[in-house]
């Protein structure tokens, strides 16, 4: 405020045009009311380091470092948790009501899968994040679950398209929007 300057995190998948349509459609009801967003951002690295005269370790694995799965991209898989839950509804729940974790730990004392539930008021959100479990686009992927349909956003932290489908699986509507520049 003394300043005049604008400070926020540079959350760029809320500003992601699919990711922008994706809470269009959520807003405007084309899967009826929000149920459940399932997201998970997982890959495999080791904790081997690229640049040992910095670090013995792959900053991931270091605490010291922000390392650790959720630290790391677990950001994201809540990030599009809360954002469904902010365009659904009159009643605003910002913060889940109940957050459960559970997580495998490393040797060096970082997070390197977590599961993640997080109930809002009648959204249920089961997010998980690693930094050693490789299981391609399956596990980097938001579905957004509602009472007459579902959303499918593949690669959902920097989407380029998502599909929108009724309850009985059918394609409504495909978004995409391919990038032009990353990032």
């Amino acid at each position: 405020e003394e300043t005049g300057c604008f400070f926020m995190e540079a959350m760029w998948t809320k500003f992601n045009p699919t990711f922008l349509k994706v809470m269009e459609w959520i807003r405007s009801g084309k899967i009826g009311k929000l149920q459940a967003v399932y997201s998970d951002f997982c890959f495999s690295k080791t904790a081997e380091s690229k640049y040992s005269d910095f670090s013995p370790i792959n900053r991931l694995y270091n605490k010291n470092l922000a390392g650790g799965a959720l630290l790391d991209v677990g950001i994201y898989p809540v990030t599009v948790a809360m954002c469904a839950n902010e365009v659904t509804g009159d009643t605003l729940q910002l913060m889940p009501a109940n957050i459960s974790n559970i997580a495998r730990m490393t040797e060096t004392g970082v997070d390197a899968f977590d599961s993640i539930t997080l109930m809002f008021e009648d959204v249920i959100a089961h997010l998980s994040c690693g930094i050693d479990t490789e299981c391609g686009d399956l596990l980097k992927s938001a579905r957004y679950v509602g009472s007459k349909g579902t959303i499918t956003v593949p690669l959902f932290w920097m989407p380029q398209m998502a599909e929108l489908r009724d309850s009985s699986e059918n394609i409504i509507e495909v978004f995409e929007q391919p990038f032009e520049v990353n990032g």
